[in-house]
């Protein structure tokens, strides 16, 4: 549902005073429709369905995300950068072990296994 704050995009065939593709903050909302300030910098309501502004279209409504999920974002990314930080490393040293050792390196190539397991987690919450 579209609230005070959000975005919503004219579509193509809009009335001349909108510009089709461009963003409109919603300035107030009601049940059937909302306001926003066209490019004439006047203020109008509008129908959420049908609306005369859009020729009876509609808006097209422009998600927007709280600052709560822009931050779990942030730190999904984050995590994942790490992690896949340690995994790069753990590969470097994989090939020196390999290299060096090549018989003494199970355990590394289970935490390896281990670390990218936990990436693949990672990749799949984005």
């Amino acid at each position: 549902m579209v609230k005070k704050g959000d975005i919503v995009v004219a579509p193509v065939g809009c009335q001349p005073y909108l510009t089709a593709g461009k963003e409109y903050e919603v300035l107030e909302v009601n049940k059937s429709g909302l306001y926003i300030r066209t490019d004439d910098d006047e203020e109008v309501y509008s129908r959420f369905h049908n609306s005369s502004h859009l020729n009876f279209k509609e808006w097209i409504i422009k998600p927007s995300y709280s600052k709560a999920q822009a931050e779990q974002s942030k730190q999904i990314v984050y995590d994942f950068l790490q992690h896949h930080d340690i995994c790069m490393n753990a590969y470097r040293w994989e090939e020196f072990i390999n290299h060096k050792f090549p018989e003494d390196n199970k355990e590394l190539k289970e935490r390896i296994q281990q670390l990218e397991n936990e990436l693949e987690k990672l990749k799949s919450k984005l």
